[in-house]
């Protein structure tokens, strides 16, 4: 049986999927393999972290739904990373440096 939360954690992982199809091949599939992989490392998060963690991929979502790819990041939002964050941001940065330069 599935409970109220998983069910709305699926919901969201349908949603952030179907927002990465508006990206680029080759970002789509980084993208897909990365929400895949959070989604299921955090399918057993604590209570307190699922709530950050849904925020955070909502507003992912959200962003890719009204066509902000690209947009840079206010300071309040840079500020506000961990540095687990900003090494994933920092990853993903180069990944999409990689990207540009091979094409």
């Amino acid at each position: 049986m599935s409970t109220p939360a998983a069910q709305s954690a699926l919901r969201l992982y349908r949603r952030v999927m179907t927002a990465n199809r508006t990206l680029p091949v080759a970002m789509r599939e980084m993208g897909d393999g990365y929400a895949r992989d959070e989604f299921k490392k955090h399918k057993n998060a604590d209570a307190s972290f699922v709530a950050k963690f849904t925020k955070g991929w909502e507003e992912y979502a959200s962003m890719l739904e009204q066509q902000q790819i690209g947009r840079k990041l206010t300071t309040q939002e840079l500020n506000s990373l961990n540095d687990e964050q900003l090494g994933q941001l920092d990853a993903l940065r180069e990944e999409v440096e990689a990207s540009v330069k091979e094409k």
